[in-house]
């Protein structure tokens, strides 16, 4: 069994509605939109919480500034792929994705 792997990525370039139309239509999953004061307002999720998802959202969680990703705050949009077993495979198709930076693999 594969160990679930954890990706991350953000654009710098695009805005988070125009990547969620993307990612809609390259991973083929349904983007529900969301809101929670946890991820800073107003986000996208996509997939089973116990399994493979993911979550696009903003990058910074409250007016004051304070950064979801502090060590990426060069990107105004960050995309987190949580417990793929395909990460490999999830890298090839957004490779393709224009203004998506891959940043981590955990």
């Amino acid at each position: 069994m594969t160990t679930p792997s954890y990706l991350l990525y953000g654009s710098s370039t695009v805005s988070i509605n125009d990547l969620c139309s993307t990612l809609r239509e390259v991973l083929n999953v349904d983007f529900e939109p969301r809101r929670s004061d946890y991820h800073g307002g107003d986000y996208y999720r996509a997939g089973q919480l116990r399994g493979e998802h993911f979550v696009l959202e903003k990058n910074w969680r409250d007016e004051d500034g304070e950064l979801l990703e502090p060590a990426y705050e060069n990107f105004d949009v960050i995309l987190e792929v949580n417990g793929t077993e395909r990460p490999d495979s999830i890298r090839e198709i957004l490779a393709e994705v224009e203004g998506l930076v891959f940043l981590i693999e955990r």
